[in-house]
């Protein structure tokens, strides 16, 4: 079969996405500095605020004087504020410096600066895959390295899944259509990515929440807490204001106190127990709830992101209201390290209540939750193959095809190799019946060649763009052997390694025919 070598025309200029994300990164830097400068000011008007404080209520206190006094509420209250808008400045200075960090990162990545360039996925080459150790699918200097705006979060592995997997040809011509979408969005791609790197700094483990979304309500069966909570609690506090106000000579509330003590003693441990356990796993939900927004608000149009959406929004429960809901009832609970939490315990039987509210939620979402992140990380994934598409505009849509017998490509690269030195050459691979025969002395590009081959068809059948100037390809599977290796603690020898190798080959090419 005849096998073109001739290079495609190398590009000399760098790729315009890199002066795209240095712009951006460049505007960011620029507001952070400004940012700070504000926040220095602020922090210098909160120094003054309460030095004048104190000045204030040392001088009533020497001259003995009450209007001083009173007049020191003015500081007192200007120090308040400023202490909530430095919390708010604080929190955009921190928005603007990942910012700036993630577009630093993208112009590296789409100059294919490996070595400067963090590595934040976890995920690993399964042992025995059929090609991804070979094709460099992970770990540093990969593919899921070049679209690691998804590291350790919500869309990791569902990402991993789709490039390990290789979907039906009409899953992948859906994310086609999506990912054609969302590739000039870069705003929002750029607001997911925040999203989803604030919440992977939060280190969400979400299995214990989901585990408690999905079960059984602990207050199910135990009705009678919280009516008895709620009635104790507020009887103490009547019964307490009637004797302040001296209209009962005696301390009625002091029973009401026993009882509340009882309950906090009891079964206020297990319902702080629930309580806490949802109250560890609460801080990634703000950033969930802010990408289930945004995804609800972008009003797509490709087929797949409408469904994707619509999860979001099922049945007249918008995600992003329910998640930032639960989040909030989170934070509400009082840790038990807090100086006041046995206090707040006796007297409100506080743990109780939140469970309350948590459990309400539970029942009306817990089962949906699931569903909601399933669907937010598809929207993620997508938005990563965009990505590519944004940043590569070279690139190529492959064309799928169910009645193709062959894989046909012109001036196709490998990926992972700068546009400035990468040699795109063309390929056509079968019909069936038929092989391709590649040859060449040492260091000449066989592997690479070979590699570039697989990686665009590993993209083809996700539903990436592809680093060609056409591919045309049929649904298939991909194996490969390239990077075998022995064993000395098994007793493999190379050559043994390699035979085994083969024969996973051969039996999985007979289980297809059969």
């Amino acid at each position: 079969m005849p096998l073109s070598l001739a290079p495609a025309a190398v590009p000399s200029a760098e790729p315009p996405a890199a002066a795209v994300y240095r712009a951006r990164r460049d505007h960011y830097a620029a507001e952070r500095s400004a940012e700070a400068r504000r926040w220095s000011l602020v922090a210098n008007g909160r120094l003054a605020a309460m030095a004048a404080a104190l000045g204030l209520i040392v001088w009533s206190v020497l001259t003995q004087s009450a209007p001083i006094l009173v007049a020191s509420v003015v500081p007192v209250a200007a120090f308040a504020v400023l202490v909530v808008i430095h919390g708010r400045q604080e929190q955009r200075r921190r928005r603007l410096v990942l910012l700036e960090r993630l577009n630093e990162e993208a112009e590296r990545r789409v100059l294919r600066r490996w070595s400067d360039l963090p590595v934040y996925h976890q995920t690993r080459s399964p042992a025995g895959h059929a090609y991804a150790s070979d094709l460099d699918l992970f770990g540093r200097a990969s593919l899921f390295h070049l679209l690691d705006v998804v590291g350790g979060t919500l869309a990791e592995p569902t990402l991993a899944s789709w490039l390990l997997s290789p979907a039906s040809l009409a899953s992948a011509r859906r994310r086609q259509e999506a990912v054609r979408e969302l590739a000039p969005q870069i705003d929002l791609r750029e607001t997911f990515s925040l999203l989803a790197r604030s919440a992977a700094e939060a280190r969400p483990s979400l299995d214990p929440l989901l585990a408690w979304a999905e079960g059984p309500s602990w207050l199910a069966g135990r009705a009678w807490l919280v009516a008895t909570s709620r009635v104790a609690a507020t009887t103490l506090w009547l019964a307490f204001a009637a004797h302040v106000l001296g209209l009962v000579g005696w301390p009625i509330w002091l029973p009401f106190l026993g009882l509340t003590l009882l309950i906090a003693a009891t079964s206020g441990r297990d319902a702080h127990r629930i309580v806490a356990a949802v109250r560890d796993t609460a801080e990634p939900l703000r950033w969930y709830a802010a990408a289930f927004a945004a995804s609800t608000s972008a009003g797509f149009r490709a087929p797949l992101l409408s469904d994707l959406t619509g999860v979001l929004t099922d049945s007249g429960l918008p995600a992003h209201r329910e998640v930032a809901r639960l989040y909030r009832i989170g934070n509400a609970a009082i840790p038990r390290s807090a100086m006041l939490y046995g206090v707040v315990q006796a007297l409100t039987l506080w743990d109780v209540h939140v469970l309350a509210m948590l459990e309400g939620w539970q029942q009306r979402c817990g089962r949906r939750l699931r569903g909601w992140l399933a669907a937010q990380a598809e929207i993620e994934a997508l938005a990563a193959l965009a990505g590519l598409a944004h940043d590569n505009p070279n690139w190529v849509f492959p064309d799928l095809r169910d009645d193709a017998d062959e894989v046909l490509g012109r001036a196709v690269g490998h990926p992972l190799i700068p546009d400035a030195v990468r040699v795109s050459n063309d390929v056509r691979v079968g019909p069936p019946g038929t092989f391709l025969l590649v040859t060449g002395s040492n260091m000449s590009g066989k592997s690479t060649y070979l590699r570039a081959l697989g990686l665009n068809v590993v993209l083809a059948l996700a539903g990436a763009p592809v680093c060609a100037q056409s591919l045309s390809l049929p649904a298939l599977d991909v194996w490969t052997s390239m990077r075998v290796q022995d064993s000395l603690e098994e007793g493999v020898s190379f050559f043994m390694a390699e035979l085994g190798r083969i024969k996973q080959i051969v039996d999985a090419v007979d289980a297809a025919n059969a």
